[in-house]
């Protein structure tokens, strides 16, 4: 097998299991994948709107919304209407919804460092623009 053929096995091989761990971190707080990304997104980037997160996440309007009622509805998230336009709505992270990012956030940390411990920092800037490159091929391609 070439070495094309390899990386693109190797990303295939990878996902399940990496998807598999996550979810454990995860469903102990009632999350999904999905609700996680656009969670994560709302705690790192709180001036993005949700049509961004979906854009940079590569997910439907349906499904963004769907995460947001799901994160409403499990009192991480509130959504009031913005002082400054009415026909607009903020979203703010309750005090349980930091405190549960935090806590989520330092697991899944060590368990990425654990997963990374003994690449220098150059192997994983390489991998990282690799993948990126890769992934943004594969959204022009949609």
């Amino acid at each position: 097998m070439n070495i094309r053929k390899k990386v693109f096995f190797d990303i295939m091989l990878t996902f399940h299991p990496f998807g598999k761990q996550l979810n454990q971190f995860l469903e102990e707080y009632e999350l999904r994948r999905p609700e996680w990304a656009i969670f994560y997104y709302l705690n790192s980037e709180p001036q993005l709107m949700l049509s961004e997160i979906g854009q940079i996440l590569n997910f439907d309007p349906a499904n963004v919304t769907r995460a947001i009622k799901y994160l409403t509805k499990i009192n991480l998230i509130e959504i009031q209407p913005s002082s400054s336009d009415r026909r607009k709505k903020e979203i703010q992270i309750t005090t349980i919804g930091q405190q549960t990012f935090e806590v989520l956030q330092q697991k899944i940390s060590q368990f990425e460092e654990e997963l990374v411990s003994g690449f220098s920092q150059e192997e994983l800037e390489i991998t990282h623009r690799t993948l990126e490159t890769i992934r943004h091929r594969l959204l022009e391609k949609e």
